[in-house]
């Protein structure tokens, strides 16, 4: 006769989770509420920081999945280290002020 085996959740580690959910979710709320106010002093920059974070959302995790189904879970701590290092040259590049006219590329 099969016997199917039950599988118990830990309780503990079911909570934990749930309310770490719960503070990234309260954390990004109070985030998207406040950064645009924050942001407005910047006016040209913030529609880029949006469009970049935006970007990141979608790029990073197909290729995070890929980098997972050919090389595995471990190949993860290569990946983050190494867009943070791109993401560090990049921001050095990054300048104060506003964007003026002049900076604009012709279209």
């Amino acid at each position: 006769m099969n016997e199917e085996k039950v599988v118990m959740f830990n309780k503990k580690k079911t909570f934990t989770l749930g309310f770490g959910f719960l503070g990234v979710s309260v954390i990004w709320a109070l985030y998207n509420a406040y950064v645009p106010i924050f942001l407005k002093q910047f006016g040209g920059y913030t529609g880029l920081f949006y469009f970049f974070s935006q970007a990141a959302n979608i790029i990073a995790p197909p290729l995070s999945g890929l980098a997972i189904d050919t090389f595995g879970y471990p190949s993860l701590m290569f990946f983050a280290p190494f867009f943070f290092i791109i993401a560090f040259i990049l921001m050095r590049f990054a300048r104060r002020g506003e964007i003026t006219t002049e900076e604009l590329p012709a279209i």
